[in-house]
């Protein structure tokens, strides 16, 4: 349960620069994003060497989003976080980008 706290803490806490990636257990992450922000895994992709893995968490309602490294050890590193979170309208084939 503390460490629960702790995660909502940080989660909670305003983005400043920080030199230390946090990284938690992701089940538990998943969990405090779930709870704290009603976040859901909304983009994920794999790196080109297929060790870790990168899950931006959004709520569509609100347009907050978190992004998490997910480490080979099974960790969820929070990166950054923030808010506008729309998803992207592709372009009808044959228009110009």
């Amino acid at each position: 349960m503390t460490r629960l706290a702790l995660i909502l803490a940080l989660i909670a806490a305003p983005a400043v620069a920080q030199e230390q990636v946090t990284c938690f257990p992701l089940p538990t992450l998943v969990k405090a994003l779930a709870d704290k922000h009603a976040e859901q895994p909304a983009v994920e992709g794999v790196a080109t060497d297929g060790k870790m893995r990168l899950v931006l968490f959004a709520n569509p309602d609100t347009g907050t989003w978190t992004a998490v490294t997910v480490r080979p050890n099974g960790f969820g590193c929070l990166e950054m976080a923030g808010s506008g979170f729309e998803m992207a309208r592709p372009k009808p084939q044959g228009q110009p980008s």
